[in-house]
C-alpha cells in the first residue's frame, strides 16, 4: 500500500504542476523475490478511482512506464 500512496502523490503533484507526462522507471524486477511491485501494480494503481481522473493513459516498454496525464484545467 505504501507504493500506491507514493505513486498517487507523484501523479497528483505532477498534475497540479501542469505536467503532462511522467516516466516511472521500474526495471524488470524479480517476482520470485517480491521485488518489482510498481512494475506489477501500476496498471491497477492508474485504474483506481482516486487516480483515474488524472491519467489519460499509460504504456509499458523496456522497464519503463510512460504515464500521460490529463490537462489541469485550473492552470490554463
Amino acid at each position: 500500500m505504501q507504493a500506491f500512496h507514493k505513486v498517487l502523490q507523484t501523479i497528483e503533484t505532477a498534475h497540479k504542476n501542469g505536467d503532462r507526462k511522467l516516466l516511472f522507471i521500474t526495471g524488470i524486477g524479480d517476482s520470485a523475490r517480491g521485488t518489482g511491485i510498481i512494475r506489477q501494480e501500476l496498471p491497477v494503481y492508474v485504474d483506481h478511482p482516486t487516480v483515474r481522473d488524472y491519467v489519460l493513459g499509460y504504456k509499458y516498454e523496456n522497464g519503463k512506464y510512460l504515464v500521460r496525464l490529463r490537462k489541469n484545467k485550473t492552470i490554463e
